[in-house]
């Protein structure tokens, strides 16, 4: 089994340049550049999707911001990936599986529609993709479209593809024969 991480130092160091930022709400431009790179970095050791995501918020305030304070929305993915930092888990690569599956999942949006509609699915296919295992297909609860603030952004999809991704894997851990994803929170 392979652990991968970054080390401790730089994971306080970082973390202290977040808090910094976070708490004096000003961040010059050529300062952001250079969070966004030691960012980079510590997320190519773990984050995925949400960490891209924190890092486009930092580039965003690194190009379009007309001044160096911080919107409240930077100082948000700044906490967030600062959490991430320091709370997060090595990525494991372990050998104890010899079994490859491929996991297809994906999300729609339509923000224009009268009520505005969401749906996710996935579909599990063995390694060699001649089997579907599972798969399933859900529209979204017009509460859950709430909950995730769908009136405050424009699109929604990372969300709705990771909240896909989260009922396929849910599913996968517990060993369920056909995937029931509840829509609450």
């Amino acid at each position: 089994m392979v652990t991968i991480d970054n080390t401790e130092s730089r994971r306080c160091e970082l973390a202290q340049t977040l808090d910094d930022a976070v708490r004096s709400k000003v961040l010059k431009r050529m300062d952001a550049l250079r969070l966004r790179g030691r960012m980079q970095f510590a997320a190519g050791q773990l984050y995925g999707l949400v960490a891209q995501r924190c890092l486009a918020i930092v580039t965003q305030h690194a190009y379009g911001a007309e001044s160096s304070n911080v919107s409240d929305a930077a100082v948000k993915a700044l906490v967030r990936f600062r959490d991430m930092l320091m709370d997060g888990n090595p990525r494991v690569i372990s050998s104890r599986s010899s079994m490859c599956w491929q996991l297809f999942t994906d999300a729609s949006h339509e923000p224009q529609a009268s009520t505005p509609f969401a749906g996710v699915g996935a579909v599990l296919v063995d390694g060699i993709g001649r089997n579907k295992l599972r798969f399933f297909s859900e529209e979204l609860s017009e509460d859950l479209l709430k909950w995730i603030n769908v009136g405050r952004r424009k699109t929604i999809i990372f969300e709705c593809d990771f909240f896909a991704f989260l009922c396929a894997f849910g599913d996968l851990e517990r060993s369920v024969v056909s995937l029931q994803c509840r829509f609450t929170h």
